[in-house]
């Protein structure tokens, strides 16, 4: 006997429901997190495990499933489209120079003493539509090396939440 439909126990407490989780999507986002940790941390056991046996010639986004792939390999291969629509990069500044002025590195687009956008070559570079792209992207006060993030958190970092 149904009292109650699954799609009114699964709203969050707030809205007046149970607060259930959809198993199927938190299943998702479990191997999507997966996924994401052979990106993040490529030297992490689990990431060489599996890139030794599915993908050890080739990146993780070039691989293919594969012939007799394990369940969980088939779980986390799938949900690669989810991860990489969640991904992009956050762009740290180096130090580097204009060769010839040209602009050989996005570093050489950064001025690293007022941790800003160099306007001046931007704008001599891009186009006006892509200047205004470019001045949206925000750039870290420290100087680190570019990294991969997830773009559903603010600090990059991959939650079951954001996910």
């Amino acid at each position: 006997m149904h009292w109650c439909s699954w799609s009114e126990l699964s709203k969050p407490k707030d809205q007046e429901g149970m607060g259930f989780r959809d198993l199927c999507k938190f299943n998702i986002t479990l191997l999507v997190k997966q996924g994401c940790r052979f990106i993040v941390k490529p030297d992490s056991l689990v990431a060489c495990i599996f890139k030794a046996k599915y993908f050890s010639h080739i990146s993780f986004w070039s691989t293919h499933l594969g012939t007799n792939p394990t369940y969980v390999w088939r779980g986390i291969f799938a949900t690669r489209k989810v991860l990489e629509d969640g991904v992009g990069w956050r762009v740290r500044g180096i130090r580097n120079t204009v060769v010839n002025n040209i602009v050989s590195m996005v570093a050489n687009l950064i001025d690293h003493n007022s941790k800003s956008w160099k306007e001046e070559v931007i704008t001599t570079v891009f186009t006006l539509e892509e200047v205004e792209a470019i001045k949206c992207i925000p750039l870290s006060r420290s100087v680190d090396e570019d990294m991969i993030v997830w773009r559903g958190d603010r600090f990059g970092d991959y939650f079951i939440r954001s996910g």
